[in-house]
């Protein structure tokens, strides 16, 4: 993936604003994203959540429905604390408005929407993915202080880095630990690091 075209410079309206791509489905958990905006706004009510992609859909089993309607209400209650995107073309563009990437899922394989919101200079939150704690999870795949076990986790690494001495004007996503996340993902898991090793192992006897 050419995740160098996500790292663009940040919008002056990107300072409290987390993202959530990718939340359509039940397996994405956005109810744990939601969780982790009321605990920001405890401490300040000025934090807002982008929800990026489809918005789930009813579906046909009771419990979808039960699930889908629930959300749908949380979300309206939230007013303008959340903005729903629905699908966008311009990913790149989006993530110029957010501060924080996160990871919200009860399974993942690698979460390319992570990888692009840390390419992006978000700092990324990313939850111990229940579905895979029992194989390792998240961590065998992206630096250990990137995840979180609880809600109140997600909240107080995102505070810490917002109250930060060295945050920046655009808040955590201006500051040492975004731009490290953003510098080891376009090391490792950029198109122009990962294709030639693709490359020579095919080329391999």
């Amino acid at each position: 993936v050419d995740l160098r075209r996500f790292h663009l410079a940040k919008h002056p309206d990107a300072r409290r604003v987390l993202a959530l791509v990718g939340w359509g489905g039940m397996v994405k958990d956005p109810d744990w994203a939601l969780d982790v905006l009321d605990a920001l706004r405890l401490e300040d009510p000025t934090w807002r959540l982008l929800l990026v992609g489809a918005a789930p859909t009813p579906g046909r089993d009771t419990p979808t429905r039960r699930w889908s309607s629930g959300l749908a209400h949380r979300v309206r209650a939230l007013g303008d604390a959340v903005g729903v995107l629905g699908f966008r073309e311009d990913v790149p563009e989006v993530l110029r408005h957010a501060s924080v990437i996160l990871s919200s899922s009860l399974v993942e394989s690698a979460h390319l929407a992570l990888q692009q919101g840390a390419a992006a200079a978000c700092l990324p939150v990313v939850r111990d993915w229940p579905g895979t704690v029992d194989l390792g999870g998240p961590r065998l795949l992206y630096p250990h202080p990137w995840v979180v076990g609880t809600p109140e986790e997600a909240a107080r690494r995102i505070l810490d880095a917002a109250v930060s001495p060295r945050a920046g004007g655009h808040g955590p996503a201006d500051t040492p630990q975004a731009r490290e996340a953003s510098s080891w993902v376009l090391d490792h898991l950029d198109a122009s690091r990962v294709l030639p090793r693709i490359d020579a192992l095919l080329e391999e006897p």
